[in-house]
């Protein structure tokens, strides 16, 4: 095993690699990044990070961003991907130890934590940050897993080393992807009110497995209500597409702010808590409204449109898009020309990924650190040498990064035309699949203003 018992020392290359990184992370691939809560994080002390997981290496990022500390937390990952000498040593550099799980070492291979509970308990007691996500894994979209009891052997074990005469503070946190697979999305961070171990203290001295899972349960339901948690797996994608299909209009009917990713994650919540009423309360009517959702967007695949595309029905705003598109289409294909080789190198090198929820992390990773540093280097240096004037070519530099904004923004802009286009023909065609689509849509809406009224 790996020599852990510095990863938590100061590091320069570390340092530098983070001042480049944090902010492409936070402004370049995001749209919006926002952390709600920052006052509750604990001030001089070392503290225990427990967060749900759903995207990879980018939810260890944002609790870094999130952190914003002098000293970076140390995060622990599956042990799985520290098979390979070259990458383990990476990773140790980037201050992530392996936390050795049965389903990826056997039963025998789980000794293993020993060590590795031992150097997270040392890093807490020394004020630093640890933060894991106890799920043990990432899930599929919105949707929080079990929480396994390795982190509250941790904990315990970081209080035990002191004889429990130094307390732990633990502080949940949540996160709130809109989208998982792409660049400038948003991402909101929600830090919760930290709580004591000081509270499991007595019931580990007498039943220790007890308090594992007390800490386990308790921890679960405090990041549980920090974050979109959608439990019915089995009308997952329905109760999703209502969601969002429904949110703009919660929003407006109940006073909120169409652009907060505060009150976006309130709306997406309690339409997905009232979807779970529901279906306790009314299953006939619970299960009648899924099979509706279902076959809309059943039809929106088969028609390739967005959902979106039913709440626009300005006949006009389409002709003004249209014309914005036109006139700005050299600024987007001079973007495109900057910025097409890296991009379509980062998409193809990371196509193969199987788990499409480790995707987005391989294209920050690659596009962040190998493909668009490496291009944007060779243009600066190609406009230096054509120009012979460093300005101008530090000029040329320092337009790249907006470029690629634009090109993605011009990208989108230019699929939802699409869209829109197609949309149009539908109509001209007086396609009745459009027409049921739309038929379905509006009972599914009528029936969500029925479960939550406007209020007065």
């Amino acid at each position: 095993m790996l020599d852990f018992s510095k990863v938590n020392r100061y590091n320069p290359l570390f340092n530098l690699l983070q001042f480049y990184v944090l902010p492409v992370f936070k402004y370049v691939y995001h749209r919006r990044f926002r952390v709600d809560g920052k006052e509750r994080l604990p001030k001089g002390e070392g503290f225990m990070v427990i967060c749900n997981h759903q995207n990879g290496l980018i939810d260890a990022l944002a609790i870094h961003a999130a952190l914003h500390r002098n000293q970076p937390p140390v995060f622990l990952a599956r042990a799985d991907i520290f098979k390979k000498t070259f990458i383990a040593k990476l990773l140790r550099f980037l201050r992530i130890m392996p936390a050795y799980r049965k389903c990826d070492v056997g039963t025998e291979g789980l000794g293993n934590n020993q060590e590795i509970f031992h150097q997270a308990s040392r890093i807490l007691n020394e004020g630093d940050v640890v933060a894991l996500f106890p799920e043990g894994g990432h899930q599929d979209h919105h949707y929080l897993g079990g929480f396994k009891k390795g982190f509250a052997r941790m904990a315990f074990e970081a209080c035990e080393a002191s004889g429990f005469t130094k307390d732990l503070l633990i502080v949940p946190m949540g996160n709130h992807h809109n989208s998982y697979l792409g660049i400038q999305d948003d991402l909101l961070i929600t830090i919760g009110e930290p709580y004591r171990l000081s509270d499991f203290f007595e019931t580990y001295r007498n039943h220790p497995e007890r308090a594992l899972k007390e800490l386990a349960d308790v921890s679960r339901s405090k990041v549980n209500d920090l974050m979109l948690n959608v439990e019915d797996s089995e009308h997952y994608e329905s109760i999703n597409a209502i969601c969002h299909m429904y949110s703009q209009r919660y929003k407006k009917q109940h006073g909120l702010k169409l652009r907060s990713l505060t009150d976006n994650l309130h709306t997406l919540k309690t339409i997905a808590k009232t979807l779970e009423e529901k279906a306790a309360a009314a299953p006939g009517e619970f299960n009648s409204l899924m099979e509706r959702t279902e076959e809309y967007t059943g039809i929106l695949k088969k028609l390739r449109l967005k959902d979106w595309i039913f709440s626009r029905t300005h006949a006009h705003l389409f002709v003004v898009r249209l014309l914005c598109w036109l006139i700005l289409l050299p600024v987007f294909a001079a973007c495109y020309f900057i910025n097409a080789i890296p991009y379509h190198l980062t998409v193809h090198l990371t196509k193969g990924t199987e788990d499409p929820m480790l995707r987005s992390s391989f294209i920050f990773g690659i596009g962040a650190l190998v493909t668009f540093p490496i291009w944007y280097l060779s243009i600066f240096a190609a406009v230096w040498i054509a120009t012979k004037t460093f300005w101008i070519a530090l000029a040329a530099l320092l337009l790249e990064g907006p470029s690629l904004i634009i090109f993605h923004h011009c990208r989108i802009a230019s699929l939802k035309l699409l869209n829109r286009v197609r949309k149009f023909i539908f109509k001209c065609r007086h396609d009745e699949r459009y027409y049921k689509a739309a038929e379905l849509r509006r009972g599914i809406i009528a029936e969500m203003d029925s479960m939550l009224p406007a209020e007065a």
